[in-house]
C-alpha cells in the first residue's frame, strides 16, 4: 500500500486537530482556520524536507499566530496585581512578544521564499536586517520590565541607567 494517502490523511488530521485546539483556546473560527492550514502545510513541508527552512517557518507562523488570538483565562488585572496563577502569567508573557515573533516569521517567509536562503549581495544584507529587527524586538519585549500591559515581569533584564529598558525609553512609559 502506498504511503502517500496515509500521509495526506495524517496532515488533514493534524490540521483539524490544530484548528480544534485553536478554537478551544479562544481563537475565532477564522484565526483557527489560519492556524490549522499554515500549521498543516508547514508540518507537511518539514516532514518532506526537514532541512528546508520554509516548512519550519510556517509552523512557527502558526504557533506565533496562536499567541495573538488566545484569550487569557483570567483578567489582565490579576496578572498586573500578581494574583494570577503561573500558567496565566506565562501565557500573558508569551502573548507580550508573540506578535512580534509572528511578524518576524512573515518577514522571514517573504525574504527566504522560495529558495529557502537569503539572496546574495546588498539585497541579502537588507533581508538579514529585516528578519533580525522583529526577532530583536521580540527578545526585547520578552525581557523588558513591562510588556504591552504594565505588569511586573519576573524575567526582566534591567540596567543601572535611568531608563530600565530600551522599550521604556522609546515609549516613554
Amino acid at each position: 500500500m502506498k504511503r502517500e494517502p496515509l500521509r495526506a490523511v495524517a496532515y488533514l488530521a493534524i490540521g483539524l486537530l490544530s484548528t480544534g485546539i485553536a478554537i478551544w483556546s479562544g481563537q475565532d473560527i477564522g484565526g483557527a482556520w489560519i492556524i490549522g492550514s499554515y500549521g498543516a502545510v508547514g508540518l507537511f513541508l518539514a516532514w518532506r524536507r526537514p532541512r528546508e527552512i520554509v516548512g519550519w517557518l510556517l509552523v512557527g507562523f502558526a504557533l506565533a499566530f496562536e499567541t495573538l488570538g488566545t484569550t487569557l483565562p483570567g483578567s489582565s488585572s490579576e496578572v498586573i496585581d500578581g494574583h494570577a496563577d503561573a500558567g496565566v502569567t506565562f501565557l500573558a508573557w508569551v502573548k507580550s512578544w508573540g506578535g512580534s515573533l509572528w511578524f518576524g516569521t512573515l518577514v522571514a517567509l517573504t525574504v527566504l521564499f522560495p529558495a529557502g536562503r537569503f539572496p546574495s549581495g546588498r539585497v541579502g544584507v537588507v533581508g538579514r536586517v529585516a528578519v533580525a529587527i522583529p526577532i530583536l524586538f521580540a527578545i526585547a519585549l520578552a525581557f523588558a520590565p513591562t510588556a504591552t500591559v504594565t505588569f511586573d515581569n519576573g524575567v526582566a533584564v534591567t540596567c543601572a541607567c535611568r531608563s530600565p529598558s530600551l522599550l521604556t525609553g522609546l515609549t516613554g512609559r
